[in-house]
Parts: C-alpha cells; sequence; structure tokens
C-alpha cells in the first residue's frame, strides 16, 4: 500500500512540474510577444518621425533654392493662366 501511495505520489508531482513548466513557457511567450509589440510599436514611430524630418529637411531645401514643385508652375507667366487656358486653342 505504501508503495501504491509513493507511486502516485511520484505522479502527482510529476504532472505538477510538467503544468507548472507549461505556466512558465507561456508567460514567458506572453513577454516574448509583448517585447515584439513593443519594438514593431518603436519602429514604426520612429520612422514615421524619420520620414516627417526628411519631408521637413527636403522642403526647407526646395524653399531655399527657390525650385518649384510639380504644377506650381502653371499660372505663372506671360499669357497669366498658363496652361489650362491653352487646352482650347
Amino acid at each position: 500500500m505504501l508503495t501504491d501511495h509513493a507511486r502516485n505520489y511520484a505522479e502527482a508531482e510529476a504532472l505538477f512540474k510538467k503544468q507548472d513548466a507549461h505556466r512558465e513557457e507561456s508567460k514567458a511567450w506572453e513577454e516574448y510577444q509583448a517585447r515584439e509589440r513593443a519594438m514593431r510599436e518603436k519602429t514604426a514611430r520612429l520612422r514615421a518621425l524619420r520620414l516627417a524630418r526628411d519631408q521637413a529637411k527636403q522642403r526647407s531645401a526646395s524653399e531655399s533654392e527657390g525650385t518649384t514643385t510639380a504644377g506650381s508652375h502653371l499660372g505663372k507667366g506671360k499669357r497669366g493662366a498658363g496652361f489650362p487656358e491653352r487646352i482650347g486653342k
């Protein structure tokens, strides 16, 4: 009878250790996913900041050089209204 008790105790102990290991693995997986999500969010935020900075630099450089953007020359010049006026002629 004592051997059955010892065997049952050992089986219960093994089951407990297995369940405990599973809980630890689940917890570690959730922590890993949280770190990955945080890294993706941080990367997206930094990318948006970098793109905004680069766009501002480009805009500033084009304004200081006096270059025009696409379509900004329309309506200027000797004829006044520019390209849209010449379509009908």
